[in-house]
């Protein structure tokens, strides 16, 4: 009897401590409640933290989703994203080793992204509606003053300094057009020369296409001479492609008119590495057959 009632006594005792606790756990509620509801009580205030939450979350997936954003942010976190893209793009004075990254790594995307493209098509896709290139080249040549093994050790001279520039723009979805120029200068001969072209490129399908140019050579003192070619180009597989092209080229020799020249080039070029590239061609003339072969790095 006694252990009964001493039973019941706590079981009363729990129950009233058990009332207690969801009397004061419902004031709690209702009292955080209340304090949540009177800073976000108009519809205003929702709206805004949406929208802030929403473009918190629009900027982080532009971040993930752009290789360069990743890898700036990688490297110098959120500061050195706003300045990699807000400040080094329009600030002379900002940080040169922000400007050099960026630099980096946008001549690396682009580099990834024409690789991929030739990979997949065999042929350099030009990105943007207008894009710039320029090249330097130097020829080296040796005098030829002695014969033999003897002409080894004869230094070097600088035969030819050309510059060679682009501009490309893609006219439809599958045709680009390049307008192109070079100047070259002899150092040897002391004369100077440069050519203008203009080339057109169709996109036949994702494996073949088809080109059309033409050049204009200039050289003081001499009628200017032209070029036409006509080439097509057809991916055979993944590392290797193969070319046709007809060109005739026209020079005039004296008053009596212009001289006329036909060749038809047969060529192959196969991917011998990440960046190393093997061409072999075959030229017909009327006169007679050339082949050759190149490799590019």
């Amino acid at each position: 009897a006694l252990i009964g009632e001493h039973l019941n006594t706590n079981t009363d005792a729990n129950n009233e401590n058990q009332q207690g606790d969801e009397a004061e756990d419902d004031q709690d509620y209702d009292g955080v409640t209340e304090a949540k509801h009177v800073g976000l009580s108009s519809s205003s205030g929702l709206d805004g933290a949406a929208t802030r939450s929403f473009a918190k979350l629009q900027e982080a997936y532009e971040t993930l989703s752009d290789p360069v954003a990743r890898a700036v942010y990688d490297t110098y976190g959120g500061d050195g994203l706003a300045a990699g893209r807000d400040v080094v793009a329009v600030d002379e004075s900002a940080p040169s080793s922000l400007r050099r990254v960026r630099e980096r790594m946008e001549r690396t995307r682009m580099r990834e992204e024409i690789l991929r493209e030739i990979r997949d098509k065999g042929v350099p896709e030009q990105y943007g509606r207008v894009r710039y290139s320029g090249l330097y080249h130097v020829s080296l040549s040796r005098p030829g003053r002695r014969e033999g093994l003897a002409s080894l050790l004869d230094p070097l001279e600088v035969g030819v300094v050309s510059l060679n520039s682009n501009a490309t723009v893609r006219a439809t979805e599958k045709d680009i057009v390049t307008l192109g120029g070079q100047m070259g200068q002899s150092m040897i001969q002391g004369n100077s020369q440069g050519s203008l072209t203009l080339s057109v490129r169709h996109e036949q399908t994702a494996q073949h296409t088809l080109e059309a140019a033409c050049a204009c050579q200039l050289d003081p003192g001499r009628p200017a001479g032209f070029h036409t070619s006509f080439k097509s180009t057809r991916q055979l597989s993944a590392n290797h492609t193969a070319s046709l092209e007809l060109s005739c080229s026209s020079q005039r020799e004296d008053d009596s008119g212009y001289t006329h020249q036909a060749e038809l080039e047969v060529g192959s070029t196969r991917r011998l590495g990440e960046r190393l590239y093997g061409e072999f061609a075959w030229t017909f003339d009327p006169h007679n057959t050339q082949s050759g072969c190149r490799l590019t790095f």
